[in-house]
């Protein structure tokens, strides 16, 4: 008799024993001890082209990039090679390595490589580079704090910082700022 409790003892252990090594299995190891969460995109896009109209209805930016992931844990959306072309009076390219947008504020992280291009009322080309920027769609506006070096016609200018309002084509720079003007 005591030797069947035993047994029955003994053999619930090893279904106990087989049930736990069957979840870690189908579950995968735990590097925590505990549970943790896995980053997985929900959705993915190759070669993204995405509107945006203002309020007014007409058409206010185009967003392009190579490849871009979305992970809704994070509300963020992070992109390869991002393009945003403002289609403003005087339209505003940005572009990047890298970039993410974080859903609810609107507002793009570019880094790497951050190029700004765009032409003035006059016609003028001005070029931007640095190598992180941050833009508000909603603002209409470009910041860093970063190096930045401008080149536009007949001028140079590099400075630390920079806050650009790309509606109405006004730049500032924060802090050693170089400039080289060659009339032309």
């Amino acid at each position: 008799m005591v030797r069947k409790r035993y047994l029955l003892l003994l053999l619930t252990a090893f279904l106990g024993l087989g049930l736990l090594a069957l979840d870690r299995y189908t579950r995968g190891p735990s590097l925590l001890g505990g549970d943790q969460k896995v980053r997985e995109a929900d959705y993915y896009g190759i070669n993204l082209i995405s509107h945006r109209y203002a309020e007014s209805g007409l058409l206010g930016e185009t967003l392009y990039a190579t490849r871009s992931d979305h992970y809704p844990d994070e509300k963020t959306t992070y992109f390869v090679q991002p393009r945003l072309v403002t289609h403003l009076d005087s339209p505003t390219t940005l572009t990047a390595d890298k970039g993410h947008l974080k859903d609810v504020r609107g507002v793009l992280f570019l880094n790497g490589h951050v190029r700004l291009e765009s032409e003035s009322a006059q016609g003028e080309p001005l070029l931007m580079v640095t190598d992180s920027l941050i833009y508000n769609s909603k603002t209409l506006r470009a910041r860093t704090d970063d190096p930045v070096r401008i080149t536009g016609p007949g001028t140079q200018i590099e400075g630390t910082g920079m806050l650009y309002d790309v509606q109405q084509e006004r730049l500032q720079l924060n802090s050693k700022v170089k400039t080289r003007y060659e009339p032309q």
